[in-house]
């Protein structure tokens, strides 16, 4: 998995790569921002997973952590 910057030198997206049987794949990009204003982090987490934080722009909303498995 890595970042990947815009041509504004802006980190706007994570992409990743699968490597099975032999062969290295591109996976689909993931937003780093959503449409509703929420900013998403990336953390590696142990072995097969990450760790996700997202912040809203909504105050009123409290910043929400996850775990999450990696489908490989």
């Amino acid at each position: 998995m890595y970042k990947q910057k815009n041509e504004e030198g802006k980190i706007n997206t994570l992409s990743s790569l699968s490597y099975k049987d032999g062969k290295i794949k591109q996976l689909p990009d993931f937003p780093i921002k959503t449409e509703e204003g929420s900013k998403i982090s990336f953390l590696p987490a142990k072995n097969g997973y990450l760790l996700l934080y997202e912040e809203f722009e909504d105050e009123n909303k409290m910043p929400e952590l996850r775990l999450e498995k990696i489908n490989y």
